[in-house]
């Protein structure tokens, strides 16, 4: 997909839901549990912020940290502006971004399955990455079977995903410079592919 065919598809994604993708404060706290084995970040970034829902549970549990959103959506940034003022949200691809780095946390939650290359993708985002970054992907041959591929779900919000194997994804993680510290996996098929990377 082009990017302006991106943008336009996510625009309308919020512009028809406000609160698209807001209701998964379960995922969320997922990532809260995970994390508080780790010291308190200083400074967060959510690459693919969307509404801010997940920068926003964060501000709760970490109020001392810097806050920090990346979405290519700005419907989505209009929308995360207007929920977390204190926060730095940059409408743009995170292989253009040009903000303060790196970060001492970042958090890639349902997003690198979207980067239309996976390796170039993290690549980028190991560019941000000081501290931890926490990668959450969903197992999308659960639910939406057939080749491993970059290809459409065929249920729920039919975005265009990567649809590959734990296995692929940790080749992908490592191709781009991660060591994996930990990996997890989560309470559903959207979001069971979990790994705190170094």
């Amino acid at each position: 997909m082009q990017r302006q065919q991106l943008i336009d598809e996510y625009d309308a994604y919020y512009r028809a839901d406000p609160l698209k993708w807001a209701g998964k404060g379960e995922r969320n706290e997922f990532a809260i549990g995970v994390l508080s084995a780790y010291d308190p970040p200083r400074d967060i970034l959510d690459v693919g912020c969307g509404n801010g829902h997940t920068l926003q549970r964060f501000a709760r549990s970490h109020p001392e940290a810097s806050l920090f959103g990346i979405d290519l959506s700005p419907e989505a940034c209009k929308i995360a502006k207007e929920k977390l003022p204190q926060a730095q949200i940059s409408c743009t691809f995170v292989e253009e971004y040009t903000g303060i780095i790196p970060f001492d946390l970042v958090l890639c939650l349902g997003v690198a399955e979207h980067f239309t290359c996976p390796l170039d993708g993290l690549l980028a985002v190991r560019k941000l990455t000081a501290g931890r970054l926490y990668l959450e992907i969903p197992d999308c041959l659960s639910y939406s079977p057939g080749k491993e591929e970059y290809r459409r779900l065929r249920r729920g919000s039919r975005q265009m995903e990567w649809h590959l194997s734990r296995d692929k994804w940790e080749n992908i993680i490592i191709d781009a410079g991660f060591e994996i510290e930990r990996a997890v996996e989560g309470d559903k098929p959207s979001w069971r592919f979990v790994w705190v990377l170094k």
